[in-house]
């Protein structure tokens, strides 16, 4: 223990060889010797002994380091005994993989998970009345935060899409796909239904409600 108070094993200079604990102001650093541009892993470990597999690790962060300065974290957790594998990643540019250990390779690289058979990614609310977002945001402030979203309401179990920050479109609960209303049978009101039993309503005002074309003469517009 030095006169700063920072826990050194294996060495008597800070931040110079491997196997330092430094404690200083309640950061905690490892060091290796190798350079920036080593391709080396290090990592904190958890282990705990059961009486059929003795002392294993059941849990590890690891710290890449991949050259040119870039660095990796890896997290890994044991599912059994067979199983000890990684189970997410942060790269060096800052995506973040789970179950994905190269999530940068991707197009949409910020967040790559993993889906094998009947895997995704659930969105969990806590009572059956909420509602659950995935929203586009360009800004912070007002509908800014919202320009785009989709919007699941498990009080009415129906489905929005918005646009501008304003609902365009929903699927009810009964299966009805809704374009600029809310409701079935509403004629009233500017939009399309196109209902689950095959029904289909189109309203508009002071233009034309529908229109049918064909780029050649061949084929019928309408069959009956």
């Amino acid at each position: 223990i030095d006169s700063g108070g920072r826990l050194l094993l294996g060495t008597s200079t800070p931040r110079a060889n491997s196997g330092e604990i430094a404690t200083v102001n309640g950061d905690i650093s490892l060091t290796n010797e190798a350079t920036y541009s080593t391709s080396l892993t290090r990592g904190i470990s958890y282990f705990s002994s059961t009486a059929s597999y003795g002392v294993q690790p059941i849990a590890n962060i690891k710290f890449h380091t991949v050259g040119n300065a870039q660095s990796a974290i890896s997290f890994v957790t044991r599912n059994s005994a067979a199983d000890y594998s990684e189970r997410m990643r942060i790269d060096s540019s800052g995506n973040v993989g789970i179950g994905v250990t190269s999530p940068s390779s991707y197009y949409m690289d910020d967040l790559v998970v993993s889906a094998p058979n009947e895997g995704g990614i659930t969105i969990a609310s806590d009572s059956t009345s909420a509602g659950a977002y995935l929203a586009f945001a360009d800004g912070t402030s007002g509908d800014t935060a919202y320009r785009g979203f989709v919007h699941y309401a498990h009080g009415g179990d129906y489905l929005r899409f918005g646009t501008a920050a304003a609902e365009r479109m929903r699927i009810d609960a009964s299966g009805n796909l809704l374009v600029g209303k809310t409701s079935v049978n509403q004629l009233g009101t500017v939009g399309t239904e196109i209902q689950s039993d095959g029904q289909l309503y189109v309203t508009s005002d002071s233009q034309d409600t529908v229109r049918l074309n064909r780029k050649t003469n061949d084929g019928t517009l309408i069959d009956f």
